[in-house]
């Protein structure tokens, strides 16, 4: 790709007017959007309407390395005659045209990732996206899932409802839950559930920042939980009555670990069955 100073005097003409179009459109968007906030907070509504902002995953490479009065010129293999583009150049950003800027323009709007939207760097594709709605996202986290595993059939959820932390276990339709005996505050926080096993039953505590806010004995816990799939930040199978699917998680998880004890060893596994088996047989 040739330097600004290699090219010639048309090539700079064109590719100067293709970016002062794009750059046009863009402060005609951004005049015509702050006219419509300008109008919401006139009527009170600015906080209470979602904005969502997102794009394409970058600039491309159609333009070609000169850019083209209309860019399928690119798709079918034929190259911009720049000389007699220049003629023209009082169409460009209007219907007339559909045009593409050159290789060095979308390099640089692309900075700080290399080359065009069809290339991968640093990870991945990058598309921005950005969601602006105060009165919707300071007043969420009181409602939804965070994860659930299995369906009304069996299966268990940890869910907010109310402001509370909520763990349902579901084994085959007997339903053992426990609700927060604290109400969850504004702004961020760590909360989680800790299952102790005991045999065939076993334990369910709530925690928030790492205290305990809530407890429950599970008479009985399946081996084997469901061979439906695990959700998180919704619940496509409600596993209780309490919410109705998909019950998206209205606040925002940053992350969600599980920390999987270590197995017992084989023989305390069949000594441990061995007695729980004498115990019923006594029974």
């Amino acid at each position: 790709m040739p330097a600004w100073t290699e090219l010639t005097d048309n090539e700079r003409r064109f590719a100067a007017r293709l970016m002062e179009a794009f750059a046009a459109f863009l402060e005609h968007t951004d005049e015509h959007l702050g006219r419509y906030v300008d109008a919401l907070r006139d009527m009170g509504q600015f906080d209470n309407t979602v904005f969502i902002a997102m794009s394409d995953n970058g600039a491309s490479q159609e333009g070609g390395r000169t850019g083209v009065l209309d860019e399928m010129l690119y798709f079918n293999g034929m190259t911009e005659d720049v000389d007699r583009a220049v003629e023209r150049l009082d169409l460009i950003g209007t219907a007339e045209s559909h045009t593409n800027y050159p290789w060095g323009w979308a390099m640089a709007g692309n900075t700080p990732l290399k080359r065009y939207k069809q290339n991968t760097h640093a990870g991945g594709v990058r598309d921005p996206f950005i969601v602006h709605w105060p009165a919707g996202i300071l007043g969420a986290g009181r409602n939804g899932a965070i994860v659930a595993r299995g369906s009304s059939n069996g299966g268990f959820v940890l869910y907010v409802r109310d402001r509370r932390l909520v763990f349902d276990d579901n084994h085959f339709h007997a339903h053992t839950a426990v609700v927060s005996d604290v109400v969850l505050l504004e702004g961020p926080c760590t909360v989680g559930v800790r299952m102790d096993r005991d045999g065939k039953s076993g334990h369910a505590t709530l925690l928030l920042e790492g205290v305990e806010v809530g407890s429950v004995h599970i008479p009985r816990m399946a081996a084997m939980v469901s061979s439906t799939g695990m959700d998180v930040s919704r619940s496509q199978a409600p596993v209780c009555d309490d919410y109705a699917p998909p019950f998206v998680f209205e606040g925002r998880l940053s992350r969600v670990v599980f920390d999987i004890a270590a197995r017992t060893p084989k023989s305390a596994r069949r000594e441990a069955l061995a007695t729980e088996r004498k115990v019923q047989g006594q029974q």
